[in-house]
Order: C-alpha cells, then structure tokens, then sequence
C-alpha cells in the first residue's frame, strides 16, 4: 500500500513537469512560427560568414550560428539562454542596451560593436521579431566584420594627417569642401587669413560662415550647380570671404574636383592667394585713372564752349591732349628718373621715380638746381664737356656719381638733351638718368673678389697663383725667389672658445700685422718700403707671401721676422699669444711652377707643425712629406670612387632612453666599405673629405639611406627615430636644404622621427642663415640636437638662438664621469640648465653600469656609448 501510494505521487510529478514543457515549447512555437520557421533560418544563417543572432524579448540568446566563436571566442552551445552583456565592455554594451531597446520599440538600426575578448569590430543591424499575434517578441540581428575597413580609415587618417603637415608648410590657402559644404580640410595659412583656429572652422558651413551675406545666395546656386554637374568647376576664380574680425578678403582660387569611383564629384580642393591688397591697389589706380579722364572730360568741354567756333584748332588740341597724356603717363611710370629745368639749370619738373631714388620730393626739387645731387667725384672736365656739347644744341651721354638727399651714394647713366622752340632757341634740357648702381656696385665687387679676399683685402688664392706665374713667365725676372706659407697655430681653439665673428676680426689683424711687417722686412733688409712682393690669404688661416729676387740666406731671415712679428702679437679682447707654423720653398731650386713651390712650402709647413709648431722649416727633398701628399689625393680619388659606388653606408648606434630602459632611436653614423668589401672607420677619409669639400656629398648619401630606412620601419608598424650628423658648414646651404626637403618628400620619412644633430658649430659662418635654415626644419617638423655642448662658449649661443629639442654633452665630460668630481658638477649643472628650457640631454661615450646609475640620479634623458651598443649597419644585431 505504501509503495502504490509512492508510485502515485512519483507520477503525479511526472504529469507535472510534463505540463511545464509543454507551456514552454507553446511560448517558443509562438516566437518561430511568425518567420515560418526556425529551423529553416537557421540553416540560412548557418551558412553565413557574417554573424547571426537571435534574441527573445529579455535579451537572452535563443539561437547563434557558428561563426560566434570567430567573433566572440565561445561555441554556441556556450552562448544559447545567455545574454550579451558578459561580452562587452562598458562603452560597448551601453550602445548594445541602447539599440536594442530601440528594436523592441519598432525600429531597424545600425551600430557598430566592439567585442571584449576577441576586439572584432563589426557593424551590425537588428530587426524585430514578431509572435503570431505581431507583438514583438525578441530581436533579429547579424553582424559583418569591419576590422579591415577601420585599419584603411585610419591608414587614411595617418595620411591624411601627413598631408596636413605639407600644407601647413606652404604660404597659400588650401580648402576642402564637401557635398554638404562643409570644410574638411584647412591649412595654416588659411586659418592665419580667416583669423580662426583650426577647430572654429572644420565641419562648419563654408558659405554660412566664411561668406559675407550679399555672396551667399549666387555662391550657393554655383556650388549646387556644379555638384548636380549642370556647371564645370572653373579652373580658376575669385571670391570675398569674410575673416573672424569681420574684414573682407578678397581671394585668388585654384580649383580642382575630387571625384568618387562612380567618377561624380565628391569634394572640391582649392589653393588660394590673398590678392585682397593688390585688388585694393587696382581699384584706386582706376579711382586715380578716372578722376584724371573726367578732369580731362571737363577741361575739353570748357574748351569746346570756349571755341565752338573753332572746330579745326579743338580737334588739333584733342590730339595734342592725347598724346600729351600718353607721354605724361610715360614718363611718370618710367622706371628712369627725368628731370627737366629751364635753360638756367632750375629743375620744373621731376617725375615719381627721381623722388623715390634721390629722396627729394618734387615740392622739393622744383626751383633747385641738379647740383642738390653732387657727390662731388665728377670732375671740372667733365661738366665743361657736358655744357660745351648741351649748348651747342647736341645730345650729351655719361656717367654720374650722384648723393640723395640721405648722404648715400648711387650711380646713373645720363642722357641730356636741349629743348628748343620753334625757332631753334634752347629753352629747356631733358634729363634722363637710368640707376645703374647696382649693376656698378656689382660690377666693382665681382671684380674686387675676383683678385682680392673679401675678409681681409688681401690677394686672394687665384689672383696669387697668376701672379706668380706670371712673374715666372717673365723671363726679364731676377732668376731666384721664396714662397712663404704661413699657418694660424691652433686656430680652431679661438673660433671655439670666442666665437666665428671674434675669429674673422682675428684674421683680419694677422693680415694688418703681416702687412706692416712686411713693409718693416722691405725696409730694414732690403732698404725699399715699397720693393716688389705679394702677400696673400691663401684659404682659412693659411696665408702666403712671395718674394721675388732672394735667395737662401735672405729667406731665412725673413722666415724668421715673419714668425717673430706674429709671435709678439697680442690683444687684450683675445687674452693669448699668437704663434705660426711657417714653410718655405725656394725658386728655381724647389720647382720652376708655382704648382710645385706651394705643394713643397705646403708640405714644409707641415713638417714645421710637425716638429712642434712655432718654427721655419724648409723644404728638403729627403723628407717624405710630397707623399704624404700624394697619399691625400689618392685618398681623394678613393672616396669619389666610392661615392660613385655605392661603397658609404649608414651604420646606426643605439640610444637608450633612461626613463623606461627603452631603445627608441638610434645615431646614424658613416662608413665606408673598400673594394675589397673591408670596413674602413670615419678617421681616415672624413680629414681628406673635408679639405676636398666631400663631406657634403658623403652626408647626402648617409642622410638619404637613414630617411629610406625610417620610412620602411614605419609602414611595417615599427617606428624609430633617427638622428642624423649636418655640419655647421652646410647650415645656411640653400641647395643642401632643397636636397633635405625633397628627400624627405620622395622617401615617406616621417619629419617627427628625424633628428638632425648639428656638429662643428665654430664653423657656421653667417647665424642669420644657419637661423634660417634651422627653422625650415622645424616647421616641417624635424627636431633639433647640438652636438659636443659644453665645449666652446658658442654652445650657449647656439643653446639660445636655434632653441634646439636636445642636447648632446660632450664625451669628455662623461668618460671618467665616475671619478671626476668636476665633470660631476659640470653633468649635473648642463642637466639642470636643459630641464629649466625644457630641452632632452643625451650623454655620449658611456662605457660602463656605474655611470648609467650617475646619469641617472643627475636626471639625464638619454645615454649613448659602446656600454649600450656598437654601431653597427644592421638595426637587429643591436
């Protein structure tokens, strides 16, 4: 009886739960049976590649095809009765919750989602779900894979934004206009034109904003012209736009469409010039042009009722009036100056050019003679000869040394003419002066440069070699003759520790001292002040002088003055002794060519460097000093060949960053490879390069390769910076510049990652341009590094003007940073200076852990030296 009792209850349980699953599979017949049929869309969905979904009314998963687990990382088993929230983010879901409700509420949207786990961003839209009855009963969805298009966008975005920085570069307005007409793009100078920055003005209405209001309407009608294709773009047009201020500004355009895949215009790119003040100029050119004609119009008139009876004689003074104002007009736009005075010399008349040269207003010069223009250096002669022909009724032609009023002086050619009446009586002279002054000034320069230095106005190298040729061609000459050449001991020192200018006001003395000295030496051994010799500024601080007529003994003796008188040279702007390397070679004993008497006083002067400086020495034909120089041109013809091959490489040194014990940019460094497949280190050839002026050529070809290889890591998605060596010496190289700008414009390279580090800074030798040059690269985006700072007082200079992004210290301070209080004190001090100007230190030559620690606690940005890594030509050996 009991166990009947049990079996009755087990069944009514049984009944039970039966009934349940029947309620259920009624709720989701209700659900299926509006699409037909489940099972039939999840065999359509089953065979997507997109992902499929469906959810009932509170957000659970009741079905997902395969393709979830690409998506999202779970089977779909792991997904049914689940909700979607697990799998997002925050961001994410709030859109999921957003759009989802929407669809229960009726509507279709579209979104895009980004899963947590798996970071697929896919769009998607959802459909609602209907019962059989067509209230909404759950959410219809299917997602399709994005990550493609999103990396196109952004590559799009990158180069879009590459772009941008071009164009901020340049000195027009460019604009872009969409279908909308919005602005999508503006550049520097249209946002300095517009007086908005670059945020007031992308996205907003060009014609609502940017256009005065009386434009708008035609402007509106042009541009829906052209975007409906019932209109061609003009190539070219102009328009007023209106700036932040509220000023007008009248701008020349450069049309070009852009053009979809379907070939329909889709944006308009325009380049522009801001012509507002030479429309401004033009406009009261044509207020001044018809003021004139009515003033004319009204005195014609006048005329005309004055002499109606004389029809003949108005018609007459009508031509005359017109050719009148045709010479008037003439003469006042001539680029000469005219004048024109009575026959006693007293000026009635000069034209606008004569007040813009001379500076004499015409209120001024009207009732004055043309002697207010005197200089004073045009002879009696010459004005006899001009008074003689003028009044003898010819044309008188010359040349004037003429003062304006502020004292300076210009050139002119004069052509004066008499004017005479109808009986051949000279009432007038014509003036007519064309300014020749540059082309005098130019004239006298290139041919003072052409035989004399312009630093010191000694002979120059050139004008010397032709002399002394010259003097041995003669064979009327004495036949003996000394070359002396003299080199500045240390010269470098001086131009480091004072500065360029201080060294050329240096060599400028030693010119004056060899000057006087010279006139000393003629006097005391030669008994002649003004005896025949030629001193000269070879190149540098190399200076030469050839005396003709001496011979051996005599030589020595003023071998000798010359390094003495040097030698007692002193100023007290300059606190230090000057001394010289003096060598010297003897005609016809040395050589029969001024060729082989200065490469043997050459190689002497070496040789008494050699010997410790401060000496005479002469040339010996046992000493081997000819090869060495014969070994420096071969040296020279090397590293052309190499240039020619191929042979210079890019070697690249790491940097480590202190901060985060990252490599995040590395020094490119030279090398060259001999034709054996040797690498040969910068010691040997960089000398011979420089004295041959090849370093140049060997930095273009390392500087080119760097930006290449920049340019290539950063499309793979591996960005590094690169820090390049330029030389003071090229700082201000216009051609050298163009080369960095095209090169940075052919190879891709990224302007943000490409350091340039400026070395040898005591040989810049004009700041503006150097200035010039510097700010180029800045505003094309470049960074900025000083090499070697701490040596010189010129770096603090440097420091100042070129406001640099980093500075190298010198390797000699860091060496034995471990063991040199000084350098301690010096490392620390440069570091704190640096972080006051909120400029990156990077420490060189760092060669052991101890010192790392040092730079470390000092707060040094970056360290560089064989201890982080050797150079070397391949960046995954680092």
């Amino acid at each position: 009886m009991t166990n009947a009792r049990k079996n009755k209850a087990e069944l009514l349980t049984e009944l039970e739960n039966a009934r349940k699953r029947i309620v259920e599979l009624e709720a989701a017949r209700d659900i299926v049976n509006p699409v037909d049929s489940l099972i039939k869309y999840t065999a359509l969905f089953s065979g997507m590649s997109d992902l499929a979904y469906i959810c009932d009314n509170k957000g659970n998963i009741i079905y997902i095809n395969d393709v979830c687990e690409k998506y999202v990382g779970l089977k779909p088993e792991e997904l049914i009765g689940k909700p979607f929230a697990p799998l997002l983010d925050e961001e994410n879901l709030k859109i999921a919750t957003d759009v989802y409700y929407e669809t229960l509420g009726g509507e279709c949207p579209r979104f895009e989602l980004v899963f947590k786990d798996t970071g697929y961003h896919c769009e998607y839209r959802n459909v609602p779900l209907r019962d059989k009855s067509g209230a909404i009963a759950g959410v219809i969805g299917i997602g399709r894979d994005i990550n493609e298009r999103k990396r196109a966008e952004e590559r799009l975005r990158a180069e879009r934004d590459r772009a941008q920085k071009y164009l901020d570069v340049a000195n027009v307005i460019f604009v872009a206009l969409d279908a909308g007409q919005k602005v999508t793009l503006i550049n520097r100078k249209g946002c300095e034109v517009l007086g908005y920055g670059e945020g007031e003005i992308i996205g907003r209405n060009w014609f609502e904003n940017f256009i005065p209001e009386r434009f708008k309407k035609s402007s509106n009608e042009c541009f829906h012209k052209i975007f409906s294709g019932l209109d061609g773009l003009p190539e070219c047009s102009e328009s007023v736009i209106l700036s932040k201020t509220g000023s007008e500004k009248k701008i020349l355009w450069k049309n070009t469409a852009l053009r979809d895949a379907e070939g329909r215009i889709c944006a308009i790119l325009s380049s522009g010039d801001d012509v507002t003040e030479l429309r401004r100029a033009e406009d009261e050119l044509n207020i001044y042009k018809n003021r004139l004609e009515d003033i004319v119009k009204k005195r014609t008139l006048e005329l005309e009722e004055a002499n109606s009876c004389l029809k003949e004689e108005i018609a007459s003074r009508k031509k005359v009036e017109q050719d009148l104002r045709k010479l008037t007009k003439a003469i006042e736009q001539s680029a000469n100056l005219v004048c024109i005075t009575d026959v006693n010399g007293v000026i009635e008349y000069v034209n606008p050019t004569f007040e813009r040269i001379t500076g004499w207003s015409k209120d001024e010069a009207l009732g004055e003679n043309p002697r207010i223009l005197a200089s004073g250096a045009t002879s009696k002669e010459v004005y006899q000869d001009l008074w003689d022909t003028l009044l003898s009724g010819n044309t008188w032609r010359g040349t004037f040394k003429n003062k304006g009023k502020n004292g300076e002086f210009f050139w002119v050619s004069a052509v004066i003419s008499p004017v005479t009446d109808e009986e051949g009586k000279i009432t007038h002279f014509l003036a007519v002066h064309d300014d020749i002054t540059e082309q005098k000034v130019s004239r006298e320069q290139i041919q003072f440069l052409a035989h004399y230095d312009g630093l010191t106005g000694l002979t120059n190298r050139s004008r010397f070699i032709e002399i002394i040729s010259g003097w041995i061609e003669d064979k009327s000459n004495h036949p003996t003759g000394a070359l002396f050449l003299l080199d500045i001991d240390q010269f470098k020192f001086i131009s480091d520790a004072y500065g360029h200018g201080m060294g050329d006001e240096f060599l400028r003395r030693v010119a004056k001292l060899l000057q006087i000295t010279l006139r000393y030496i003629n006097t005391r051994y030669f008994n002649d002040p003004a005896r025949e010799s030629y001193l000269c500024r070879l190149s540098g601080d190399e200076f030469a002088l050839f005396l003709p007529r001496v011979g051996r003994a005599e030589s020595v003796a003023v071998a000798e003055q010359l390094r003495k008188g040097l030698e007692s040279f002193y100023q007290s702007d300059v606190p230090c002794h000057l001394t010289v390397s003096v060598g010297v070679s003897l005609f016809p004993e040395h050589g029969r060519t001024t060729t082989e008497l200065l490469t043997k006083a050459d190689a002497a002067m070496y040789r008494a460097k050699d010997l410790g400086r401060n000496r005479v020495h002469f040339y010996t034909p046992e000493e081997r000093d000819i090869e060495q120089m014969h070994s420096r041109l071969k040296w020279k013809e090397n590293i052309l060949d190499a240039i020619r091959e191929d042979r210079f490489e890019a070697w690249y040194q790491p940097i480590l960053d202190l901060n985060d014990e990252q490599i995040k940019h590395y020094e490119v460094l030279a090398r060259m490879r001999d034709k054996d497949g040797g690498i040969i280190l910068p010691g040997p050839f960089i000398d011979i390069a420089e004295r041959f002026g090849l370093v140049g050529e060997i930095s273009r070809v390392i500087i080119e390769k760097a930006m290449r290889l920049q340019a290539d890591l950063d499309s793979k998605g591996k960005p590094l910076a690169f820090c390049v060596n330029i030389s003071g010496k090229e700082l201000g190289d216009r051609e050298f510049l163009y080369f960095l700008q095209s090169k940075m414009h052919e190879t891709g390279a990224d302007p943000a990652r490409i350091i340039f580090e400026i070395t040898e800074t005591a040989s810049i030798t004009d700041l503006d341009s150097a200035l010039k040059f510097v700010r180029t690269l800045r505003a094309l985006g470049c960074r900025i590094s000083l090499d070697d700072f701490g040596i010189g007082f010129t770096s603090f200079l440097y420091l100042k003007e070129f406001h640099v992004d980093y500075i190298k210290i010198a390797g000699s301070f860091i060496k034995g940073l471990d063991k040199n209080l000084n350098d301690q004190l010096f490392v620390k001090a440069i570091t704190d200076v640096a972080k006051g100007m909120g400029i990156k230190t990077v420490a060189e030559f760092v060669e052991h852990q101890p010192i790392v620690e040092l730079l470390k606690d000092y707060g040094v940005d970056y360290a560089q030296g064989y201890h982080i890594g050797q150079p070397s030509p391949y960046l995954n050996r680092l």
